[in-house]
């Protein structure tokens, strides 16, 4: 044997106090809780990740909307034709498709929605159909989010006043 085997030189020093805790928890059958109090909390995402998620997961990408079906479009443009697909119809060009608010499941998406109707009324489509995108953005909100169509309506009714009489500053 060498030197260093008979002196212990670079094994680790023996701990003999955390041990006897060890041994003393262990016979209380308190180890598990010892366990749990120094074992630090799990991390938690921040605001920050959950929103960039949230995004993520809110962005549909061109394919996954060419394969969403006309009923999930809150207006499809006059012109095109219409092709049956798997079962369901869709207008080509996929172009005349506006405003998707409909999940492939067929529910409604609720961030799509709102973004549908915060959007209608920057579209360059006509106006009587504006009004009428609107008003059914609106009711399909109403039925989604429980809340009384009576006072999206108000809103509405007020955004049109607003619209209007900024077309007769302007004109």
């Amino acid at each position: 044997m060498s030197y260093h085997q008979l002196s212990g030189f670079g094994q680790e020093p023996a701990r003999p106090v955390l041990s006897a805790l060890t041994m003393l928890l262990v016979g209380a059958g308190l180890i598990g809780i010892f366990a749990l109090v120094t074992r630090s909390a799990p991390k938690r995402r921040s605001y920050a990740t959950n929103k960039r998620k949230q995004r993520k997961n809110a962005r549909w990408s061109r394919k996954a909307k060419n394969v969403l079906p006309d009923s999930a479009f809150l207006y499809v443009a006059p012109g095109g034709r219409k092709v049956k697909e798997d079962g369901l119809t869709v207008t080509v060009p996929r172009n005349k498709r506006k405003f998707p608010y409909k999940r492939p499941s067929g529910a409604v998406d609720l961030p799509h929605l709102r973004n549908a109707l915060a959007r209608i009324g920057r579209s360059n489509i006509p106006e009587r159909e504006k009004a009428a995108l609107e008003t059914k953005a609106r009711k399909l909100l109403a039925l989604a989010t429980g809340r009384p169509y009576a006072k999206l309506e108000a809103r509405a009714t007020e955004a049109k006043a607003r619209r209007r009489r900024e077309l007769r500053r302007a004109a």
